[in-house]
């Protein structure tokens, strides 16, 4: 009877419910995390379990965190080796960010080289979204310094409007809770060619959209909106209007 007994408390010991698993370890911090994920082999993966992620960034947004505690800064530094610019990647870290170390990040961009930009002030739920500088038109990386994982974003524009080129001059980076969901969007610009013939007026409203906002500056991502300050400065004789555009991502 004694080890019928031994054997059902073994039993339910050994067995514990993946949802109470997750419920504790979503408590942890990331470094915490990272260690715990020896224990056991399904915890080394919890990073690509989407039902974990979710409860575990749901407990971190709702939580008053000290933005000294477990907190670093990225910094990027432009450097010139051999008449080269080379882009290096710093950790800032300690109680006033006096700590500085090298980061051998993983280079998503095919470049032996990349100069990129960072979108946004920082990073969402720990992802930062980078954009190459040399490629802006069509490559953005969603990258997680944590886990060193990372998802190269393929940008296509539209179909290409006759006489006029399209660049990409802006994004904006956020995330939606409802879906669960990361979204970039972008400003776009459309520069005349300089080869254009002189049948402009073939040229109609279907083809080009244009933008009543001459200048957008760099605007910041919450809560699922993205905010820009726009301002028109279209006509000389008058003082410039200053707009806020606000961008629902959930749309």
């Amino acid at each position: 009877m004694e080890k019928s007994v031994a054997a059902k408390i073994k039993k339910v010991r050994n067995d514990i419910p993946d949802d109470l698993v997750f419920f504790i370890l979503s408590k942890l911090y990331v470094k915490s995390l990272n260690r715990f994920g020896c224990v056991h082999k399904s915890w080394s993966s919890l990073f690509k379990n989407p039902y974990f992620m979710s409860m575990f960034r749901k407990y971190l947004l709702c939580q008053n965190h000290s933005y000294y505690k477990d907190t670093s800064l990225l910094q990027l530094e432009t450097v010139t080796i051999d008449y080269e610019l080379k882009f290096v990647l710093y950790s800032l870290f300690g109680e006033r960010c006096q700590n500085k170390t090298k980061l051998d990040w993983p280079n998503p961009f095919e470049e032996a080289d990349p100069e990129f930009d960072m979108v946004g002030s920082g990073s969402i739920n720990g992802i930062l979204c980078l954009v190459s500088k040399s490629q802006p038109n069509n490559r953005v990386v969603l990258w997680n310094p944590t886990t060193d994982e990372f998802k190269v974003v393929l940008i296509s524009l539209r179909e290409s409007v006759r006489y006029v080129d399209v660049e990409i001059t802006r994004h904006g980076f956020g995330y939606v809770s409802i879906g669960d969901e990361y979204k970039v969007i972008r400003q776009l610009m459309y520069n005349p060619k300089s080869n254009i013939d002189n049948d402009i007026d073939d040229l109609s409203l279907e083809d080009v959209s244009y933008e009543l906002l001459w200048e957008i500056y760099n605007g910041i991502c919450l809560d699922g909106m993205c905010h820009w300050l726009g301002e028109d400065g279209y006509d000389i004789d008058r003082v410039d209007e200053v707009y806020l555009l606000s961008f629902d991502l959930s749309k």
